[in-house]
Formats: C-alpha cells, sequence, structure tokens
C-alpha cells in the first residue's frame, strides 16, 4: 500500500519518460482516478487517501498501457464531446473535436428552418440517422440539443460492430434513452426489413483513413476497422451517398466527416446525386473535415 501522493509521485516518473505525453501528471491523476473511482480533483485534495494492493496494479497496469500508445480516454473509459461526458469502450473509435462540427451544422440547419422543426408535436415528423455510430456521440449530441429547444425528434443509430453497439447502448443509457433505436448492421442494411424510412437529417463519420496509412494512423484502442476506408480511403462514401436520395426527406440535410484531402472527391460524389450548395466546415488549421448540403 501507499499514498495517493506517492502513487502520483511513482505514476509520475514513469510517464515522463516517454516524450509524446504532453501531459503526464494530468493523465495521472485521471488514471488514479478512475480506479479509485473518484473525482479528478480530489487526486490534489485526497493526497494521503491510502491506496491498497490491487487498486495500485490496475493503476500501475493502466499506466503501461497509455506508456504503450492506448490512448487516455480508452483507459479511463470517457472522452468529452460538446460539453459532455461519454463512455468509451477499447475498440471503439473515440470521439474526435473536430467530429463537433457535424453537430454544428445540424443544427445550424435545424435553427433555419423552425417551421419544419420548431412546429413539429410529434417525434415521427423529425427524424435523425446516424450512421457508423460508434459511441453514439453525435445523435445523442443533437437529440439532447434538439430537446433544449423544445423539439421532438426520432433519432436512430446504427453500426455493423458488436462492441459499438454495445457502448452507444450504455451512453444511450447514460442520456436516458434519447435514441429512439439502435439497430445493428452494416450501413442503411440495418434498417431492413423497414426500407421505407425517409429521415430528415442524415449523418456519418465512417472510416475515411486509406488502407496503407491506416495501419500507421491506427492507436491500439481502436480497432482498424474503425478507421480503414478502402484503398483510397473512399470506401464509405461511394456505397453511402447513392442511397442518400432514397433515405432523405426532401427538404432533408446530410452532414459527414471527410479526411482532410477528401473534400473535392466526396463534392463529387454528392453532385453526381443531384445535391447542390454543398458547404465544408475546417478544422482548427483551416482543412475541411466535414461536408454538409440540403437535399
Amino acid at each position: 500500500m501507499m499514498s495517493l501522493k506517492e502513487c502520483l509521485k511513482k505514476n509520475l516518473a514513469y510517464l515522463r519518460t516517454d516524450s509524446s505525453i504532453e501531459s503526464p501528471e494530468r493523465e495521472s491523476r485521471l488514471i488514479i482516478a478512475s480506479i479509485l473511482d473518484i473525482s479528478f480533483e480530489k487526486t490534489f485534495t485526497h493526497d494521503t487517501q491510502i491506496i491498497e494492493e490491487k487498486h495500485l496494479e490496475l493503476i500501475h497496469h493502466k499506466t503501461q498501457l497509455r506508456k504503450k500508445g492506448h490512448s487516455i480516454a480508452h483507459i479511463v473509459g470517457k472522452k468529452e464531446f460538446y460539453g459532455r461526458p461519454f463512455q468509451l469502450l477499447d475498440s471503439v473509435l473515440m470521439p474526435r473535436p473536430e467530429t463537433e462540427h457535424i453537430i454544428d451544422c445540424c443544427l445550424e440547419y435545424i435553427d433555419a428552418h423552425p417551421a419544419e422543426w420548431m412546429n413539429s408535436d410529434t417525434t415521427s415528423s423529425n427524424t435523425i440517422l446516424d450512421l457508423c455510430t460508434g459511441t453514439g456521440c453525435i445523435p445523442i449530441t443533437i437529440a439532447l440539443e434538439c430537446k433544449k429547444r423544445g423539439i421532438p425528434i426520432t433519432a436512430i443509430a446504427t453500426d455493423i460492430d458488436k462492441t459499438a453497439i454495445e457502448n452507444v447502448s450504455a451512453n444511450n443509457k447514460l442520456y436516458d434513452f434519447c435514441l429512439t433505436r439502435i439497430c445493428k448492421g452494416d450501413l442503411f442494411h440495418a434498417l431492413e426489413p423497414d426500407h421505407s424510412s425517409k429521415f430528415s437529417i442524415i449523418t456519418a463519420n465512417p472510416p475515411y483513413v486509406p488502407s496503407r496509412e491506416a495501419v500507421t494512423a491506427s492507436i491500439p484502442s481502436e480497432s482498424l476497422s474503425a478507421i480503414d476506408g478502402g484503398q483510397d480511403g473512399l470506401q464509405y462514401y461511394r456505397r453511402i451517398i447513392p442511397l442518400l436520395p432514397q433515405y432523405l426527406k426532401k427538404p432533408g440535410f446530410v452532414a459527414m466527416e471527410i479526411g482532410y484531402n477528401q473534400a473535392e472527391a466526396v463534392t463529387a460524389l454528392m453532385h453526381d446525386q443531384g445535391f447542390k450548395d454543398i458547404s465544408m466546415c475546417t478544422d482548427l488549421v483551416g482543412l475541411p473535415r466535414t461536408v454538409y448540403a440540403s437535399y
């Protein structure tokens, strides 16, 4: 046994030997807090707390995982997205800041069309579908933001991965079951046998890293399938975009995350399906990372 202060000192010295870890003290405290089931703040105010051997072993194990390149979010099982914490299971894609642009684009569209959204008194008229949902952070966030606006919606999340389905289900429970349905399956096939559904908004953050880059771009705590977008990274867009007219209402809206160099190719695919006024959101360094359009 040892005190929290002693444990922190030991872990901190271990993580500081890896220059790629930018905030070793913060991450050490996060690991300790997750194992002891205390808040991050209490690692400062309860530094004399004695840690039992079984907990020390777990802390050491998780600290080793961080040193091996696992994300701190996967290690502690939690990641913040749009100001809310989301549970995160091993192998599931970690929510990233650039994905929040999808939320911004969708909410701007909703706010710009009050007659279609604000005046609806039934959830059946406002429908949202999220493909490749992962943690479910996109549809859950949109659902919660719509609730704040007093807008009733039906929100559906789909994913082909079993662990992702478990993850989105856990987050749906965390946020009072704001999703109407969670469907396991391959993209739109997850909706079977109901092929007649049409949606007001369709969102997606599909795998988009080219296969040749995916191995080096992946981190140990995320599955390769969560990021591998085929030979040129466009495999999923070629499957999703041609089916959008079949599943989108008129008027409708689509927003998808893309790779930093895929704007031209994805825009061309959307033009082929009759989309006009296609726009982009850029990330903090000015690269296009979200494509969106009305239908």
